[in-house]
């Protein structure tokens, strides 16, 4: 026969002190974790107060003694607490209501805090410091309370101890001069007063360890940087009293406004979802992403991160490069932002320390998808960077063609002169192309290439229109024995670069003329070879590939440049030469062109290829 049980009688939990190390090692060895919860816990005290977010005045004051063992960290605020204060919210363990109580007295109204759970502060002071002491002052009273080792309890002779505000002051080595001039009369009232938490002897601060370097990790702290943008927190170190303020990143170029992603309204199984709206009582909430103009490295890694928000609190902190992000590594580098999601606290998510989010089917779910909103943008940042590379890229070629262009045109005419008075020629003398002759020989093309993946005036793909056999190519204005009136101007060729420039047939237009990896590094339409224009063909693998690995201001990408404008020349060069030549004609008209051609630059384009 089963034996029947009545209800629990409730009993108050018991746990040996040592729990207290379980918990408390996630705030041991971090004291910039630690000052951003005693930060927090003055702000949650002023909230209280309703005091103005600008009035909230906060000092961190660094003693730092020789041994730096026996320096002294304080956390001073201008609110102050009372015993009864202490024994219902200090004192007590775990109670995320600790610090969250009404408004004022008769309202039931709770406002919420930055505190969490109320541990984290406490826990700082027991963990990192030999002996700490919360040394409280209001309405007229004195209080100390405090932790030596894992002991905590008043400080003897320092529980509600009648004293005037001068003593007290003069007792803490507090200055009413730290506090806002606006609420010093509340002080010296009795309706504030002042609270100033104390670590003696620091643990972890030795050797290299600085003030500096702790500040600066308080000061990016996602804990507390957004809060620094509003409250007046200083630091006082060594007689010196400045106010500190979150470092704010520059912001990329078109990114100046946050990227917006609305939070699904569930997530998880279609059978069973988990509803983030809390029954239609709230909205689930927005990821807001920012680019920053810098890479959040080194230093600054910790700011490349997703803040997850409750409210005004934040809750965790997930690193992008912990997420598993693939997609646009290098450009997620420069994402930070935050999620704003009210449920998380509600649906058992924030863990104690607020360092990171409890591990759940929500949470899992919920950085899956911030974390794909993050690959989205970053891929997009990517195909922005590799087009602007591209652009700047193609702005500094543009600039080296124009100078291979001046040295093209100085040889073609300085050629196409020494031609007209009988000079030395391309294949002079008794060689292919002299002037006024007829080339003997065959039927092949003297342009020397396929020719076959053209783009033509309807838009198909065709290579140059050969002329049929025995037929001569179109030639110069002053070429004798073809019979034909010349389709190719006589003036210096004019090179452009694809994907750059803009077609030289629509004056005005801005749109880049495109050209296909599949077409030829010189490449030119019916149009162009008529009007003498040639396009460098910028998206050829090789010329892809050095522009990705070196870059246009590599030395090889300005051979590269070169090379093309001495195809160019020698195509040019061919063009002009009466008649068809032969496959032996064509080959030393070309070996002497080149000749001239390098000749030439050795001496007008040594600056260009040797010096950059």
């Amino acid at each position: 026969m089963p034996i029947e049980v009545g209800p629990v009688v409730a009993e108050g939990n018991v746990f040996d002190d040592h729990f207290l190390d379980v918990v408390g090692v996630d705030f041991a060895g971090s004291h910039p974790k630690g000052l951003a919860e005693w930060i927090k816990n003055s702000i949650d005290a002023y909230n209280h107060e309703q005091i103005p977010e600008g009035l909230q005045a906060i000092v961190l004051d660094f003693d730092v003694a020789k041994p730096k063992r026996d320096s002294v960290f304080r956390c001073v605020d201008f609110v102050g607490m009372t015993k009864e204060r202490i024994d219902s919210s200090f004192k007590r363990w775990g109670d995320p209501e600790a610090a969250r109580r009404p408004v004022h007295a008769g309202r039931q109204r709770l406002r919420r805090t930055l505190g969490g759970h109320g541990n984290g502060g406490k826990l700082y002071m027991r963990q990192m410091f030999n002996s700490s002491t919360l040394l409280t002052y209001r309405a007229g009273k004195l209080n100390a309370f405090g932790f030596d080792g894992g002991a905590y309890g008043y400080r003897q002779g320092l529980k509600d101890v009648p004293m005037t505000l001068e003593q007290a002051l003069e007792k803490a080595n507090v200055s009413l001069d730290w506090a806002p001039a606006e609420i010093r009369g509340s002080i010296e009232r009795g309706e504030l007063g002042f609270t100033v938490v104390v670590g003696r002897q620091p643990k972890e601060f030795r050797g290299r360890a600085t003030v500096e370097t702790i500040v600066s990790k308080v000061r990016m702290h996602p804990q507390v940087s957004r809060l620094l943008q509003r409250r007046p927190v200083y630091v006082r170190y060594r007689d010196t009293m400045v106010r500190l303020q979150p470092e704010e990143l520059p912001l990329r170029l078109g990114y100046e406004k946050p990227v917006e992603f609305a939070i699904p309204d569930t997530f998880g199984d279609t059978e069973d979802p988990i509803d983030l709206t809390l029954g239609g009582t709230q909205l689930p909430g927005v990821l807001k992403l920012r680019v920053s103009n810098i890479a959040l490295v080194g230093e600054r890694a910790a700011q490349n991160a997703v803040d997850f928000l409750c409210e005004d609190s934040c809750v965790a902190t997930h690193k992008i490069g912990e997420m598993g992000v693939v997609a646009g590594r290098a450009a997620a580098e420069t994402i930070f932002g935050e999620c704003e999601c009210p449920a998380l606290e509600a649906l058992d998510c924030v863990r104690n320390d607020r360092e990171k989010l409890a591990q759940n089917a929500l949470t899992d779910e919920l950085l899956a998808w911030v974390k794909n909103k993050v690959e989205d943008l970053a891929s997009e940042l990517m195909d922005l960077d590799r087009q602007h590379e591209q652009e700047r890229d193609f702005q500094q070629s543009a600039q080296y063609n124009h100078l291979l262009n001046d040295f093209t045109s100085r040889f073609v005419s300085r050629t196409q002169r020494e031609i007209q008075s009988g000079g030395d020629e391309p294949g002079g003398g008794s060689g292919p192309g002299g002037a006024g002759q007829d080339i003997p020989g065959g039927t092949a093309d003297p342009s020397g290439g396929e020719g076959t993946d053209h783009q033509g005036k309807d838009g198909g793909e065709r290579g140059h229109e050969r002329p049929p056999s025995g037929e001569p190519r179109p030639s110069g204005d002053q070429g004798a024995g073809a019979g034909d009136k010349s389709k190719k101007t006589s003036s210096p060729p004019k090179v452009l670069l694809s994907n750059y420039d803009a077609d030289w047939q629509h004056p005005g237009s801005t749109e880049p003329f495109q050209c296909l990896p599949r077409q030829p590094e010189i490449y030119q339409r019916p149009e162009d070879f008529d009007n003498g224009y040639y396009w460098i063909n910028t998206t050829r693998p090789l010329a892809s590939h050095i522009l990705d690995r070196e870059g246009q201001d590599s030395d090889r990408w300005r051979e590269y440049l070169f090379q093309r404008h001495v195809d160019v020349i020698i195509k040019d060069a061919l063009y002009s030469l009466q008649g068809t030549l032969t496959p032996e004609a064509v080959d030393q008209a070309i070996d002497q062109i080149r000749q001239r051609v390098m000749d030439a630059a050795a001496q007008d384009l040594k600056d260009f290829l040797f010096q950059g």
